[in-house]
């Protein structure tokens, strides 16, 4: 019945999903040392192509949470937003990323530009008070 095909599909690697279901509700809760656990028990080549980026996600998630390699984080990321097979999950894939570039500080090109902008007209008010 119902009981042995899940039985089956965890011992085909549904055992990999569940974990990292497990692993994304842990860090959803900020539970990292259980969310790294649970990270640790599963390989990428047991999951599905629609599972694996979340794995990434996953890895990303740990990192952020205890506060260290964020330029990793941002990596893993955007591996998951290249590959999402939904636009749901590449949007909160790339949401996360977008977060994350704040929390970093890191500018954007439009940041820089303006930040351009104004030392230039600095220097032009400068030059225009010593005439």
């Amino acid at each position: 019945g119902e009981a042995e095909r899940g039985q089956a599909e965890f011992a085909r690697g549904g055992a990999a999903a569940w974990r990292l279901r497990a692993g994304l509700l842990a860090a959803q809760r900020r539970l990292f040392d259980q969310a790294r656990a649970e990270l640790a028990a599963v390989r990428e080549a047991d999951l599905s192509p629609e599972d694996a980026p979340w794995l990434s996600f996953l890895q990303a998630e740990v990192l952020v949470g205890q506060g260290s390699e964020f330029p990793r984080a941002r990596d893993l990321y955007a591996k998951a937003e290249s590959a999402a097979r939904s636009e749901i999950a590449r949007a909160r894939f790339a949401l996360a990323g977008e977060i994350l570039r704040l929390r970093m500080g890191a500018p954007r090109e439009a940041d820089l530009k303006a930040f351009e902008d104004f030392v230039r007209n600095a220097q032009l008010v400068r030059e225009c008070w010593m005439l």
